[in-house]
Parts: C-alpha cells; structure tokens; sequence
C-alpha cells in the first residue's frame, strides 16, 4: 500500500486489512548436488535460492587460490524480456569433459576455476523456456569473464497440469475459452500476432470488477490490435456475460470461466486482473480494481512497448505501488515541509469574531519517514477571495498535503467553515476529518462554489481535531487547468445564536458532568420512561449504546480499545461490552452483568442505527445501564478512575433533548416546542398510527439500517375483520437505485423492545409484482389477516444500510377474504438452519398427492397446488437465467441423463395458455418434473443438497395463498378457478 493512502487511513483510524504481496520465487526445476566444490561457508542451500551467490569450483582445485574475483566467471540467466532465471544448471567444459556444474540463483552463477577457454551448456531450465540453438551458447576465455545468456519462452501448447498454481515468472499453459456467440479466444493463438494479455477474473455482482471495465474496455480499444482482455467468470454463464457485455456496451471478450483457469490463480478475492507478456509469461498479478482509465493506458503502452523489458510484480488494490512526490522532488522543488506560522492561518483560517476568542493549534499530524511526504498548506490573499488557506500540493500528481488543527469549545458551540474547490471529480479529493472519525469524514471533488460546511456541535467543553487532507489522484491528473482548493471563515458559533425561535430544533446535551443532579429532576413516568426535568423542559432520557459518551471521556480518556482483529474502535457502550468484556466475542455467553441486561444492550444496538440516534429508556434499559457501570468499576477488565455512584454514574451513558421553537416554555429567550417527541417511532410505545386507506411517508433518515431489526414501529389496527394489504410503493430513480424496503410485523406490544419473540412477515412478492419488476427488490407486498379491534405493529425499514431516502407506504383493506399468487421462494431465496448438516432452503412446506405438489397450511391442510415458472426469471439462478434460456444453454443435459426434450415439451404446454392467464408460461409441479429439477440442481450444487426436500426447486415455484376466516379444508376444489372468474 503507498504512502499516500496508508497515510490517510492512519488519520482516519481506519484499519484495512490487505493481502500479503506474493514474492518473486524460483521457477520450477529438479535440484541436483553440484558437481565440484561450492562455496567456503558450506554446501549450496536448494532451500535458499534467493540467498546470496554461490561459487563453484571444480574437484581438487584450492579456492585460495581464487581469492581475487578477478578471474572468476559470472554466468547470468534471464528471459528474453530480462528477468532472472533461477535454478538453471549451468555446466562448463573443457575439451568434451566436463568441469564444473552451478544453478543459478537470482540469475547468477559464478565459478572459481583457471582462466581458459571453456564451453558453456544450460538444462533444467524452467517450463515454456528453451535455448535459441541447441548446444554451447556460450564460451568462456580469458576476455569473456561475465556473460549474460538470455532464454527465450512461449506459451507451452499443453493444457496446464491438475493442481497447476502459477507464480509471477512462470510461462503459460495454453487454454481456449469460447463465448455465447461462439467467438474462441485461444492464449498460444493470439500471442502469435499480439502483444499482451489481460486475463480477468470476474462476476456480475462483484460491484469493484463491474466498476473497472468502463476504463479498461475504453482503453483495449486504443490498443486492441497488439493486445487483447479475456474476461473470464466463474460465477456466471455464457448466456449472463453475453447480457451484461449487451448491457453495458462492452468490446472485450467476456465469458464464463470454461477452462477453470479461476482455479490456476488466487481468485478467493475478485476481480484479479493477470498481465501476460508476449513471452507467454505471467508477468503481473494486480488485486483489485483499476478504475482509473489512464492507469491501464498506461499499463497497455508499457506491455506493447517496442523496448518493453519484464518487471515481474504482484500488486494488491487499486494503488500503482509508486511512491508519492514529495517537496523537493525533481521538477517540484522550492517546497519546504514546514508550515506556515501559526498566526498566519489563523489571520487567514478563523473567521474574524472568532478569531477575537478562540485560537487554533496547529501540527504536522505524520511523524517519522512519512512526514517527508507531506505537502504543507499555504496562506493565500489573491484572487479577489480575500485571505484563505490551500494544500500546496495543487497541480502535482501522485500527492497529499495535510493540515490538523485543535479548537477548545465550549457546550452548544457550532464549528463550521466555508469551502470552495474545483478538482478532477472522484480522483483529487478533499477530505475534512473531525476528530479522527470515519463517521464524521466529508468527501469533496469536482466543482463547487463557496458553501458553509457544519463540522461539529458541542453537547459539552471539549477538543476538537480537525484534518485537512488534499489527495491527488494515484497515477495522474485529470483535473481542469484552474484546479483549486480553498477554506476560510473556520467559525465558531453558539447555538443559541443560530437559532430560527419559529423553527423546532433539537438540541442534544449531556446529561451531567462529574455527576451534578443539582439543577435538573429525574423521574420514571407513566408512559414508562425516564424523563429529565431541568429550568421548565422536560425530555425523555435517551441512551446512547454504539457512540462514544460522557462515561467514557470521563473513565477510559487514556484506555485503547480493540476487537478481535486488533482493530481500535470507539469506546462506545456496545463495543466495551462486547470486545472489552465477552471473551472472545461469544454471543451465547452474557457480557458478564448479566444475561437478561446482555440481550437489552444488545436489543439496543439493533434499534439504535447510528451515534446521533439514541434509544429511549425504560425501566429495563436502565436496569442494564446500572449494572454496566457497577461491573466496570468492580471489574479488573477495565480500570478507570472518576469514582462510581450507583445513583448517578450510569447516567453520564445519556442524553436528552432540548427542543427549541414556537411554545409556551421559554428557555433562554426561546421556547420550546413540547410537542415534538424525539421518541417518535422508536420504538412501540411511540409507534406512529398507520390509517386504512392512507398513504404515510417512511423517511429513512430515521431508520435504524440493519438487517433483520430496527426501523420505525407502526401501529395498525383492523376496523373490521378482514384481509389487509401493507404496501411500499417507492419508485426507483434508475440504475443503481434501489432502497428495497422491508417490514417486520409484530403482533402485539408485550416484550417488543428487544425481545426475540417477534414475527417476521416476508416481505412478499406477488406474481404482479414478480412479472413487472422481474424480481425486482425494491418494494414490499404484504397480506395480512386480522380480526375487527386487532392490532399490529409494522416495522418498516430498509435491507440497505446507510442509505437515506423517503418512501410511501400504503395500507388498504382488501376485502373478508382475497387469493395471492405468490412466490415458493421465502427471504428471496435463502439458506436458513442451524449447521451445516441442517440448512435447508427458505421456501413454504409443501405434500405430494397424487401426481401433483401442494402447499401444506400451517394446519397441515391442503393449500393450492404450486406451478414451476418455465419461461420468467426465477430465485435460482442469480444471472436471470429462466429454465427456457437453461434449456437452450444445454444445462438439462446432464451427461447420464438429457433431459432437454422433456424440458422443451413442458415449455411448449405452458406457453399454450392465454396470456392473461397468472399461470401463463407455468406448468403445474408433477412429481416427475420435480425430479427432473432437483436432478439438474443436484448437478450444479457442490454439496448435494439439491433434493425435494431441501426445497430448492420450489426456487422456480408459484402458489394460491388463501387468506381468510374459512380454512383450507373448507374451500371447494374449484375454489381458485372460482376466483379467476369473478
């Protein structure tokens, strides 16, 4: 990782764990004893051919007598492109005898014997090498005592061996990989008339190998002459690459990984990009994606190069591996790493009020080697923008320039500045830091005019860092000529001054500091939360459980925690719990005040989504927050100082709100608005009324934004018994935007905080909404039955974390009873279960009689019949494969057993009903249908799970689900032909 990025992090306190660069090793070779003497200090070491040269020396002859190098030989091994050959056996002879035999290591041999005229031969050369001529290549004499002999190499024509693993040097065994339409790439073929081969390793839902191809397929086409890109996936068909090559206007050759080449190389992490040569050999492996179209430009230029020369490397993310410039460079000098004096910036970097009351202190936040790249900040009073600072490292390629600052606030301070930048959009980035956060890290490219960015609020006195870093793209600019970067007006305002008093705004402040109750009252009210009383406000009292707090500012100020990774992370509530007390990060053990205050902080941390939303308290929640602080101050995992009250020490954990807008509480010249309730939605004693009939706005900027919990509850209760449909009805923006929301239903409010007793409601797809969004994700479709006065709590949230946006969501009544065609498939097509032996697929149970599959009801009834999908996208196959395009593809030839003329008969019966039919392009779920599937599945699933009872065919499966007051067993046969009908 370079400098620059690794830099960055470091300020970040983000640790990012990379792959280990593979070095250069020694190609392959049978080993054999030299013949003659070796070196002094002992026997030639086969283990350590990257070790120091060997000399050799010929039987009886005295190395003494060598001393002087001056008549030693030295024998150099390379490739044709000029990289080292190891472990080539080098023999000299003299007069058709042989003298003395070496292996070379790191392309050397050298040997001690008289100066004479002798004969060079070469063997045990590495796979895909061979002499030019056969025979002496070479003679030794008294004027020729260093030689280089550079060996040639081509693809080996073989296919490669089982097992084969290749190493950075190696030449290539040939393969041929063949597309959808039938065009054949074939290694030793073209390298015949071309240059270079990118050989990518990919797949449709790897977002990074989507991402690089723009750049790459724009660069091959400048070069595609000399050189070519196989694009390969193990992971998705011909007919998928064929869909997304179409999709996304793409030259290059993509296919599906035929030969299995994912198998010869590290592909454990995609996408892998492997550079070969001209010389068919494996001459760069990079890891990770190269977005940037410059960088493959550059690396098709060096490749194809009349003078190209072979720098075998393994690279690892998008880094080009150089170093970055720094001050003084050539071509760059004038620079000096010291900064600007302190009062300079703050004449130019402090607004003038604040300038009057607060000053800045400023460092240099790299120490060591590192700091010698860094490029200061300088004051600048031009451009008719007045006095402002900027990184000096503007219009310099491969370069970062860092500025920290410290600023003392005080209780409801405002810290903003204004900026104004104009760089190459998404490479040359401006990064603000506020106290070595990630969660308080702003990104800035491309143009922007002056604007006021708002960096911190106080909830009490505290520091401040502040970071500026100025990143220039890795390999080159692509910024305008004006390139610029400007801040100035780094203001410190109170929050009382910034207030609208006729606009509502929450104000977050601290419970106590250092435990002072004196001028607030705390008290447990009868809707069942802790309220804080304080000058005539009154605030529910909030916990704070995944950002750090008042607590551990006091306590652990000097304390470094880690996980399990050896990663530090803050030392919030949820993170001292779970990585400072759990041993080893065990779930199933408490986190050692107890297991029923365990699975509060932990129900917490699933309704809280980020450090600025917090969690109401209760009785039970403040139970947990009182043991935590008892058993860190009792425990000897954690020693802090502060003193501990049992009264009031938890508290420092907490927050409460101050509301401040048009009521009748006046506070500080303002009033507070008490209406509003933070509380609001977070759970379900403030669940938020859904009406029949209505449509509410879901904003998502108040979500808690994890999978399988959180969200804001609901409340829906039935006016009359009957069928209820919950409906998300967002509207997609286009490619690339999808919220895909998600709802879980609770049937009742005993125990819902928390508790492990919910029950999900799928978040279900009818066949309208399969058929029109194509299994499209991004809405819910639920049906529910309820009886008149019965109440529900909806929790709507969104799989997608951190994603914000606002969605409708619709609640209609559809009637006493109603018939949904709806998807086998359950949680989109899932693996649930407890181990491995035990997983099966997430789809609805289902009964065989007669000839035919039914869904079996919760009472074991007999539901609807199902129908397996031919002719539509499905669950299975991730690549939007239907079982007609797998057909035509060939998949139902299963070697033993072709199925593929029953398969193209059963399309052609589903395809004979009316169009309007639900059931158009289905077949109903016969038992021999069913075995034909699972034997086709059973063929393409390494761990054999593929039976009928694992559920997968029920992958391409539909059903009539019932909902209403009769049961199954009440319905007539010809129930659902009943209910077309109508």
């Amino acid at each position: 990782m370079s400098k620059i990025r690794k830099i960055l992090l470091v300020i970040l306190s983000a640790v990012f764990v990379c792959v280990g660069c593979a070095a250069i090793v020694a190609c392959s070779g049978d080993w054999h004893e030299p013949k003659g003497g070796v070196k002094d200090n002992g026997k030639y070491d086969k283990n350590n051919p990257g070790g120091a040269y060997q000399f050799y020396y010929p039987d009886g002859v005295d190395p003494k007598d060598y001393e002087d190098k001056s008549n030693r030989y030295v024998i150099h091994t390379i490739s044709m492109g000029g990289a080292p050959l190891d472990n080539v056996r080098v023999t000299v002879s003299q007069n058709g005898s042989e003298i003395v035999e070496g292996y070379s290591q790191q392309g050397v041999v050298e040997f001690g014997i008289p100066t004479s005229d002798y004969e060079l031969s070469y063997s045990n050369l590495p796979a895909g090498y061979r002499e030019d001529n056969s025979g002496t290549l070479y003679s030794l004499n008294a004027e020729h005592l260093e030689v280089t002999t550079a060996f040639t190499s081509s693809v080996i024509r073989s296919s490669a061996p089982a097992g084969k693993s290749y190493q950075l040097g190696e030449v290539m065994y040939n393969f041929s990989i063949t597309d959808y339409y039938g065009t054949t790439m074939n290694l030793a073929t073209i390298l015949e008339t071309k240059r270079f081969v990118v050989l990518n390793f990919w797949a449709t839902w790897c977002g990074p190998c989507v991402s690089e191809f723009p750049s790459l397929n724009s660069a091959y086409n400048n070069y595609k002459n000399l050189a070519e890109v196989i694009a390969v996936s193990a992971h998705d068909s011909n007919f998928g690459a064929k869909n997304f090559k179409e999709q996304n206007n793409l030259n290059i050759f993509i296919a599906e990984d035929s030969a299995n080449l994912s198998n010869n190389f590290d592909t454990s992490s995609i996408p892998v990009s492997v550079f070969i040569d001209r010389y068919g050999v494996v001459a760069q492996i990079h890891m990770g994606a190269i977005t940037d179209e410059m960088e493959w430009e550059s690396l098709f230029k060096q490749y194809t190069a009349d003078d190209y020369k072979q720098d075998l490397k393994y690279e690892e993310s998008n880094d080009s591996g150089s170093e970055p410039v720094k001050p003084g460079d050539e071509g760059y000098e004038g620079f000096t790493q010291e900064l600007e004096p302190d009062d300079a910036i703050n004449q130019a970097f402090l607004e003038a009020e604040t300038l009057k009351t607060y000053s800045l202190k400023y460092h240099n936040p790299e120490d060591g080697t590192d700091a010698i790249y860094n490029w200061p900040w300088r004051v600048r009073d031009d451009d008719g923008e007045g006095m402002y600072i900027t990184p000096s490292n503007i219009g310099v390629d491969n370069s970062f320039s860092i500025i920290r600052t410290e600023i003392d606030l005080k209780a409801d301070d405002i810290l903003s500045v204004e900026l104004k930048i104009n760089t190459s959009y998404e490479r040359d980035l401006l990064y603000v830091v506020v106290n070595n956060n990630l969660e308080t890290t702003y990104e800035y490219s491309g143009a922007k005019d002056w604007f006021t960015l708002t960096l911190f609020r106080a909830t009490r006195a505290t520091t401040v860092t502040l970071d500026l870093v100025y990143q220039k793209d890795m390999v080159k600019s692509q910024g305008e000529n004006n390139e610029y970067v400007m801040l100035k007006n780094l203001k410190v305002a109170t929050l009382e001054s910034t207030l609208d008093p006729n606009v509502p705004t929450d104000a977050r402040t601290e419970v106590i500091i250092g435990g002072d109750q004196s001028n607030y009252n705390l008290e447990l009210k009868d809707d069942g939360f802790y309220h804080i009383t304080k000058n005539g406000m009154d605030s529910i009292l909030f916990v704070n459980i995944i950002g750090e707090t008042l607590w551990s500012d006091i306590h652990l100020a000097d304390y470094e925690l880690k996980n399990v990774d050896n990663q530090v992370v803050s030392k919030s509530l949820y993170n001292i719990s779970y990585w400072a007390f759990l041993e080893n990060g065990d779930l199933t053990n408490d986190f050692g005040y107890g297991v029923e205050h365990t699975n509060t902080i932990i129900d917490c941390f699933y309704i809280q989504d980020s450090t600025e939303v917090l969690v109401p308290v209760n009785a039970r929640v403040a139970a947990a927050l009182k043991a935590f602080v008892e058993y860190a101050a009792n425990s000897n995992v954690l020693d802090y100082d502060g003193g501990y009250n049992p009264d009031t020490t938890w508290l420092e954990l907490c927050n409460w709100y101050r509301t401040l807008g048009a009521d009748n509480h006046t506070v500080a010249g303002h009033t507070c608005l008490a209406t509003t309730n933070p509380a609001t939605g977070r759970n379900i004693e403030y669940a938020i009324e859904l009406k029949i009939g209505e449509t509410a706005l879901v904003d998502t900027n108040r979500f808690t934004l994890l999978n399988f919990a959180g969200g804001l509850f609901y409340k829906l209760t039935a006016t009359e018994t009957g069928v209820y449909r919950i409906q998300s009805l967002y509207e997609s923006k286009g490619e690339g935007d999808a919220v895909d929301p998600k709802v879980l239903i609770w049937p009742d409010s005993a125990n819902v905080m928390g508790s492990s007793g919910y029950r999900e409601q799928e978040d279900s797809r009818s066949m309208k909404d399969y058929l029109s969004a194509e299994v499209n994700h991004d809405n819910f479709n639920v049906i529910v039955y309820l009886k008149a006065g019965e109440t529900i709590y909806p929790q709507i949230t969104t799989r997608l974390t951190n994603y914000t946006a606002e969605f409708p969501v619709k609640v209609e009544y559809l009637g006493a009873e109603w018939w949904e065609f709806e998807t086998a498939t359950l949680d989109g097509g899932s693996w649930v279960g407890e181990d491995a032996n035990s997983y099966h697929y997430a789809a609805i149970d289902v009964m065989l009689i007669g000839d035919y599959y039914y869904r079996m009801t919760n009472d074991y009834a007999q539901g609807s019949v199902l129908y397996i999908d031919l002719i539509h996208k499905n669950f299975y196959d991730t690549n939007g494969h239907s079982i007609e395009e797998m057909v035509s593809l060939n998949y139902f030839n299963l070697g033993s057993q072709n199925y593929t003329g029953y398969m193209i008969g059963r399309i052609e019966e589903a395809k004979k009903k009316d169009p309007s039919d639900p059931t158009y392009g289905m077949v109903k779920a016969d038992e021999t249908l069913v075995e034909i599937i699972c034997a086709f599945t059973n063929s393409r699933d390494e761990e054999g799970k593929s039976d009928v009872k694992s559920g997968i065919w029920e992958a391409f499966a539909f059903y009539w689900e019932y909902y209403g007051s009769d049961s199954w067993k009440e319905l007539p046969d010809n129930w659902a032909s009943e209910y077309l009908n109508k």
